[in-house]
């Protein structure tokens, strides 16, 4: 009963309603006018974009050719006969009726002629110049829009004159009015919009006639869906169009049949589903419970996951502390800073300073383990000299190279200079595999180091050794965390198994794939792909060094005593002055009192954190424009960047690499 009840209703809003065929031929008519309103759109536009690139072009052509002539009349007339000038200007302009105004202004931006402004004539050549050679080098024309006198659009072309030898003399501003083209956009849109309604008007036509032929059998198949909706599945469709509506209504009727026969089989079903639905209602009773105790533990592993980091950077942080202080100290006795050493000495400091980068480099794979633990690699992509990395990476392996008596063939194309990339991370991408190389390669081996232009805009890097090999079963896990070939490898060569895996993740990030090729007992060789930039972007910015150092006011902020007393002696040794701090608070002060050139602050202080400092130097007007480098255990350039500092150091601190930052930013700051 309600069934047909709501049938009843359905046929009361059609009665009373818009009819199909009225809204067919609506939707027809919208989209043909939509159509006719959107051609005659891009015809105007075309007819504008046309009319307006002639005007620009017009002007292009007149500021190429007349500032030769603009500067030889103004040369040529004393200061009191501007008025000629003036005629010369004038008749110049005659020549392009869009050009509304000429201004001339010297070399310091000092305006010497104004077509629009007579005021200027009194003051024609007060101090005149005394003539010279006058030739235009080139024409680097500039273009933008702007505003005329009346608040209209116009378009404005700058053309920098030149002497003979190069020296810019004279500056001519060209002002181009775009009213022509305002007129014609008018005559444009008023043409377009008769035709349009008049196209309109005969789609009105050709919808009704249309709807009229289409919308008679779907008023039948209307009648059809109804029936079935009141459950008379014998009801039947007679349609005999011989197109597309005929086959709907023959596949209508036949919905009906199938539809009679899957109500039957549904009321088959129900009764069955229903059963299982008791089954499945007992299943989730257990599931919940099981989920419930699988978020607990995954809840209790989340938070051990987060004690080990934490214990990981707290212990990484701790022992980089008095490593960063015997570095430094270890290179100074190598430099000879704390007097003369023997060469006994030398050597000794040598097996020092070597074990202490080693270490370095377990405690930045540990801290490196801990990110690609927790999902974040940070990746900074940018133009590096692949070349100087390749050179970089190979200084530390030289002294066990000539140990083992290894031949080193470095083969870097002549075409090969810049990649796109995060060049620490692939700096550190070469030292594991250069690592893997030298270690596994026996004395007397041989190790390639190559980098080539391959199709045309990529650097492939590749690095092979002569060593054991890797057997084929053993290939498709090397990049496993912690897969190790066999016990007996890891005691004869060391390492904790995670070199690879790291370098594929870096890898990974930059968007390329390392492929390895081995035979056991002949040697192994990695290589991987980078992108090379344009040309045009990857001129590098070579800096000379910072003289007069003794102006300069250097500061630390870093809680450690001994790494400032270190660092302190290095930069007081190259001509610094320094000042340091062992708090944020104490930096804050000092920062604002003396106004230090640059400050080197490190992130973990024992008030507050390192990074709330430097948006506090930020935020204060006085200590906003300081270049800050962050000093943190922490491989995350992008974070420091991003937090508002011009660079990043990592612990333990690299003197010569602190240097360098230091000579980069200083001389920046006096370009």
């Amino acid at each position: 009963m309600s069934l047909f009840e709501s049938g009843e209703k359905r046929s009361f809003k059609i009665r009373f309603g818009k009819s199909l065929r009225f809204k067919f031929a609506i939707v027809v008519m919208a989209l043909t006018t939509s159509v006719l309103f959107g051609n005659a759109a891009l015809l105007t536009y075309s007819r504008i974009s046309d009319l307006k690139q002639q005007i620009q072009q017009s002007a292009v052509n007149f500021a190429l050719l007349t500032p030769a002539a603009i500067v030889a009349s103004y040369q040529k007339y004393s200061n009191a006969e501007a008025s000629k000038f003036r005629e010369d200007v004038a008749s110049l302009m005659r020549r392009d009726k869009n050009v509304d105004r000429i201004v001339l202004f010297d070399a310091q931006g000092q305006k010497l002629f104004d077509s629009g402004d007579e005021s200027l004539d009194k003051n024609f050549k007060l101090q005149p110049k005394q003539a010279s050679e006058m030739k235009q080098l080139s024409a680097e024309l500039t273009l933008r829009e702007t505003k005329d006198h009346s608040g209209e659009t116009a378009i404005e072309i700058t053309s920098p004159y030149f002497d003979s030898t190069g020296n810019l003399v004279y500056t001519i501003n060209y002002l181009v009015s775009l009213r022509v083209l305002r007129q014609q956009t008018r005559q444009a849109i008023g043409q377009t919009l008769s035709f349009t309604l008049i196209s309109v008007l005969l789609s009105v036509v050709f919808a009704t006639l249309f709807a009229s032929k289409i919308t008679h059998p779907l008023k039948m198949l209307k009648e059809g869906a109804f029936e079935i909706a009141r459950g008379q599945f014998e009801h039947k469709l007679r349609i005999e169009t011989g197109d597309e509506l005929e086959e709907l209504a023959q596949n209508f009727n036949r919905m009906a049949e199938k539809l009679k026969q899957n109500i039957s089989d549904l009321e088959d079903s129900r009764a069955k589903i229903l059963e299982s639905n008791l089954k499945l209602e007992q299943t989730n009773s257990r599931l919940a419970k099981t989920n419930k105790m699988l978020e607990e533990a995954n809840e209790n592993l989340k938070e051990l996951d987060k004690m080990k980091n934490e214990f990981l950077q707290t212990l990484s942080h701790e022992v980089r502390t008095p490593l960063a202080a015997i570095k430094g100290y270890t290179e100074y006795l190598q430099e000879g800073t704390l007097g003369p050493i023997n060469a006994t000495q030398a050597r000794a400091l040598e097996v020092m300073q070597r074990n202490v980068d080693r270490l370095a480099g377990y405690l930045n794979t540990l801290l490196d383990f801990t990110s690609l633990e927790s999902g974040e690699l940070p990746i900074t992509n940018a133009p590096f000299n692949i070349r100087t990395v390749i050179e970089q990476s190979l200084l530390p392996y030289k002294p066990e190279m000539e140990k083992k008596s290894l031949e080193l063939d470095l083969q870097i194309g002549i075409d090969v200079s810049y990649c796109i990339g995060d060049r620490d991370r692939i700096l550190q991408v070469l030292d594991n595999l250069l690592s893997n190389a030298v270690k596994f390669t026996p004395a007397k081996g041989k190790i390639t180091v190559s980098a080539k232009v391959v199709e045309g805009s990529k650097v492939e890097i590749a690095v092979s050794d002569t060593g054991i090999g890797i057997s084929e079963n053993d290939l498709p896990k090397i990049f496993d965390r912690f897969y190790q070939a066999d016990a007996s490898t890891t005691r004869k060569y060391g390492g904790i198994g995670i070199g690879l895996s790291f370098v594929k993740k870096i890898l990974d990030a930059h968007k390329t794939t390392i492929h390895v090729e081995s035979k056991l007992g002949k040697g192994t060789t990695f290589r991987f792909l980078l992108e090379a930039p344009q040309k045009s972007k990857t001129a590098e910015f070579k800096l000379l060094p910072v003289d007069r150092k003794k102006y300069f006011l250097i500061q630390l902020i870093d809680d450690e005593p001994e790494i400032n007393d270190m660092l302190k002696l290095s930069l007081v040794k190259e001509g610094y002055n320094v000042i340091d701090a062992t708090t944020g608070e104490e930096g804050l002060e000092i920062a604002k009192r003396h106004l230090p050139d640059i400050i080197f602050l490190d992130v973990r202080l024992p008030d507050i954190d390192g990074f709330e400092v430097l948006k506090r130097l930020k935020e204060n007007s006085q200590t906003k424009a300081i270049p800050v480098i962050i000093m943190s255990i922490l491989r995350d350039k992008a974070k420091s960047l991003e937090q508002g500092a011009v660079d990043h150091l990592v612990k333990p601190i690299d003197i010569k690499q602190l240097k360098s930052k230091l000579n980069r930013c200083l001389q920046a700051t006096q370009l």
